[in-house]
């Protein structure tokens, strides 16, 4: 049986490295060894070795979180180096990676998003407004990045600075969003031309959390 080289991507140097990691560490295991040659590539050390490496590999696995690598940047590297990989590419990674496109997107497509407030870091903190426009409780998240990491849910007026503080650590543009109570689901996509949606899942936080 003929294998295929497969290079795994995970790491990386967003503040989602180690999840990153331990992904990539459980997509390892799982791949089966008899069909699949899988030389692992950490985007933080490895770009060089990937470079040399590209005409021997097949595909690319992007096991990557956060920035330089959900954002398109890393989809960019590999097309440049010839390299086939799995999910979206350089267009739809950006915007799916930044919430205010996203909305953006939505709402000039007529697609139900909450209503939301744009801060950016050097902006005067408007409690008033922000609870005017929106209510409480009010999402407060990062425009880019994932895993939730510095999002927050206000339910008091008090807790806004903490709150934009832990956002703004991780980019200079905050989005304010209308908190919608209700369920969460996700649902994955295979395919190009032809697409097959995978089943939904519901997301359920555990019992300490007010969030996943």
């Amino acid at each position: 049986m003929t294998t295929k080289t497969i290079a795994l991507l995970s790491g990386g140097t967003s503040s989602e490295r180690e999840v990153s990691l331990s992904s990539g560490g459980e997509v390892y295991k799982a791949l089966d060894k008899e069909k699949y040659d899988v030389i692992r590539y950490d985007p933080a050390t490895d770009l060089k070795r990937l470079m040399e490496d590209a005409d021997k590999i097949d595909a690319a696995l992007i096991i990557l979180h956060g920035a330089s690598g959900e954002d398109g940047t890393v989809q960019g590297f590999l097309e440049l180096q010839g390299i086939p990989y799995q999910g979206s590419g350089v267009l739809g990674s950006a915007m799916a990676m930044n919430k205010l496109g996203s909305k953006q997107i939505y709402s000039q497509n007529k697609i139900p998003t909450p209503a939301y407030i744009v801060v950016q870091k050097h902006d005067s903190i408007q409690k008033d407004t922000y609870v005017r426009e929106l209510g409480l409780p009010v999402v407060v998240k990062p425009a880019c990045g994932g895993s939730s990491i510095g999002m927050s849910i206000v339910r008091e007026e008090e807790s806004f600075h903490e709150a934009l503080k832990l956002a703004f650590d991780q980019d200079d543009t905050v989005i304010l969003e209308e908190y919608i109570d209700g369920l969460e689901l996700t649902c994955g996509v295979l395919g190009n031309s032809r697409i097959s949606p995978l089943p939904v899942v519901e997301i359920i936080p555990g019992n300490d959390h007010d969030f996943f």
